[in-house]
């Protein structure tokens, strides 16, 4: 069994619906990491995702998934695929722009067309516009004993994974060893191990 599906399980088996969140974190955690002089991609945001080409997924018995390589006549030219950085075993960041109805991801041929950035910078700069737009806005819900769920608003949860301050306070809070689980975007799931 996933450890979502045990996270899950223990969360629905364990933990009482609380109507008001459980903690909200203290709005120290949204001090910047490193601060950016102005740009115009200040609107770029984090984006998590799951790395399916990670070898933890080759013996998903699970689901049915299977990694197909796309062939090499149909692979697309480097320009034209996201910026991705690795960041655990099986998580990838990527970026993209907060055009105001959607986003668009931030793909390969940006690097090249601004060569002062990099995927460094694109880093901080999102976790920065990060900060600002989760503001005050973070907060547990569950049992800190069994399972919690953070919420941020409901889009950027995922990316708190990102803010050291954070991991401060959920270790405070939790423990210091911990499971995440983060299925989506705007889920984020953290349990004691």
């Amino acid at each position: 069994m996933s450890i979502f599906k045990r996270l899950i399980q223990k969360l629905v088996a364990q933990t009482p619906v609380a109507k008001e969140p459980t903690a909200r974190l203290s709005p120290p955690y949204i001090t910047s990491q490193e601060e950016e002089e102005p740009h115009e991609y200040d609107v770029v945001l984090p984006r998590i995702k799951a790395n399916y080409s990670h070898e933890i997924y080759r013996n998903d018995t699970g689901r049915g998934f299977k990694v197909n390589q796309i062939p090499t006549p149909l692979q697309p030219d480097e320009e034209e695929t996201l910026i991705l950085q690795e960041l655990y075993a099986d998580l990838l960041l990527s970026f993209a722009i907060d055009v105001g109805t959607e986003y668009h991801i931030l793909h390969n041929s940006v690097l090249k067309l601004k060569p002062d950035l990099t995927k460094d910078r694109l880093k901080r700069m999102s976790i920065n516009a990060l900060i600002r737009e989760i503001e005050g806005n973070v907060e547990i819900q569950g049992d800190t004993d069994h399972v919690i769920m953070v919420t941020a608003g409901g889009n950027f949860e995922a990316a708190l994974i990102l803010l050291d301050y954070f991991w401060e306070q959920i270790h405070e809070t939790v423990g210091q060893e911990l499971i995440i689980a983060n299925p989506a975007k705007d889920l984020l799931f953290i349990c004691a191990r």
